[in-house]
This record gives structure tokens, sequence and C-alpha cells, in this order.
């Protein structure tokens, strides 16, 4: 967990049923209660944070892409027949 690693930034259960949660949520007690864990996480989750504008930027291009790669062929823009084999 990150009470033992240097690199941590948060908690994470899997599977996501009850047990799992209960047990994230336990660990997170536990390292709050150790001051010096406790600033670590949060040190480590300030700086693995990014901006949200940033994120949404990169998405959206995804969706685009895929978005392209999944459009019906009639829908897709040819060429104005420039191409190699196109109308001349």
């Amino acid at each position: 967990g990150p009470a033992d690693s240097e690199a941590g930034n948060g908690l994470l259960f899997e599977p996501g049923d009850h047990r799992s949660l209960l047990g994230a949520l336990l660990q997170a007690v536990a390292v709050h209660r150790e001051t010096v864990a406790s600033s670590r996480v949060r040190a480590n989750a300030h700086a693995s944070a990014c901006d949200v504008a940033h994120t949404a930027y990169h998405w959206h291009g995804e969706l685009l892409r895929v978005r392209a790669c999944c459009a019906a062929p009639w829908t897709v823009q040819q060429g104005n027949g420039d191409e190699e084999g196109g109308a001349t």
C-alpha cells in the first residue's frame, strides 16, 4: 500500500466490491494516522495530478479518431480524384 511505497499516490481497490472498498478505507485510515506516510501520499498525489483541460483535450482527439475509424464507409469523405488510381 501507499504506506509501504515511496511512489504511492492513492489507494486502489480491486475488484469493485464492498470488501475491497472496505479494505481500501481501512488502509486509508491507517495511512492517515501515520503522519509521514500521509504527507508522502498527499505530496505524490499532488505531483501526479494533471490539468483536466489537458486530459480532456487528448480524450477529445482520441474519441474523434475512434469515431473516424468506426464510420460507415459511405460517410467517409473520398479524395478529389488527384490520388493515384483516381479520375483525371
